[in-house]
């Protein structure tokens, strides 16, 4: 083959090797949207399973204010020398020998031997005084701790509102949701909360799916969908709130109601309104298996005030009382 051939058979391969490298990059395009594609898909699901599921994640453990009025106080720090009696074993058992006599050492070593006395001395006071800070506050925490147990197994109102506010267990709720939670207890220590569930903030307007294809599809929250999600996402919220409420207080009953903001069609204006009003029996939510329930369904076990239609979504209703 001449040095044309030779030419020719080269600009070949590079044609060929260029149209290969071409292919491979779309077929890795491909890949990298199909990949991002079922990222986007998975995790719209996720955040879906976590609206629906937040009945199943409370964070407060039972507090047993019985153990808490019982429990003992801190003790009293005591003031040591374990700094100061180390350096001083030190600076006695000191005994120069000729060396130190001959190039005049011995009174160099003594003075920094007192030094490191006075240096352990001085340790000693820090560590007691950094001890003395601690109990004083740890002192002051159990002191509150135990008034406010006692407050609390006598039934006072004030002491159950200080109780959730100390222990605080919809915190999460609010950073995850942006839920804002209203606490009221009357003279009876009877517990009202009203949440604000915020649900245009939460139920999205678009469903997120893969077509066979692997294409993103991406369309519009069916009415009837979104309707259906809201109502499980506001029980879920209310079911919370109420095993939260129970694990801290001993409430034996309380309600719990659902606001957001709802058109008020004798003002034309939109308002917060009640569109659930829940009252929880605490034996109750104690037998039902939380992770296994329906939320929405799962409101036939108490006393509930509820107008849903799959159509509508919610209607304005009057809260329950005592």
């Amino acid at each position: 083959m001449g040095w044309k051939g030779a030419l020719r058979s080269t600009g070949s391969t590079m044609r060929r090797l260029a149209r290969e490298a071409e292919r491979e990059a779309i077929r890795r395009e491909k890949e990298d949207k199909l990949e991002e594609s079922r990222a986007i898909v998975e995790k719209f699901e996720n955040y879906i399973e976590h609206i629906l599921s937040i009945h199943k994640e409370v964070s407060q453990k039972p507090i047993n204010w019985q153990a808490l009025l019982e429990k003992k106080a801190p003790s009293e720090p005591q003031r040591l020398t374990s700094h100061e009696d180390k350096a001083k074993q030190k600076y006695d058992s000191f005994s120069p020998n000729i060396f130190y006599k001959l190039f005049k050492r011995e009174e160099r070593v003594r003075q920094k031997l007192e030094e490191k006395v006075a240096k352990g001395k001085k340790q000693d006071e820090k560590e007691y005084c950094s001890a003395k800070a601690t109990y004083q506050k740890d002192y002051a925490e159990w002191e509150f701790v135990v008034n406010l147990a006692e407050r609390v197994l006598k039934k006072d109102a004030s002491a159950y509102l200080e109780g959730l506010r100390k222990f605080n267990p919809f915190t999460s709720m609010e950073e995850l949701l942006g839920t804002q939670l209203e606490l009221s207890v009357d003279t009876d220590a009877q517990i009202i909360v009203n949440i604000d569930v915020h649900c245009d903030e939460v139920i999205p307007k678009e469903k997120y799916s893969l077509r066979q294809s692997g294409i993103l599809l991406v369309k519009k929250m069916p009415k009837g969908e979104f309707n259906e999600l809201y109502q499980d996402f506001v029980c879920s919220c209310l079911l919370r709130v109420a095993s939260e409420v129970f694990a801290v207080v001993p409430s034996e009953e309380i309600i719990v109601n659902a606001v957001d903001d709802m058109l008020n069609t004798k003002t034309g204006h939109m308002e917060k309104q009640t569109i659930l009003s829940v009252r929880f029996v605490k034996e109750t939510i104690a037998r039902m298996n939380l992770k296994s329930i329906d939320p929405s369904d799962s409101m036939d076990n108490f006393l509930s005030n509820m107008k849903f239609k799959k159509t509508s979504g919610f209607s304005a209703v009057e809260p329950l009382a005592f």
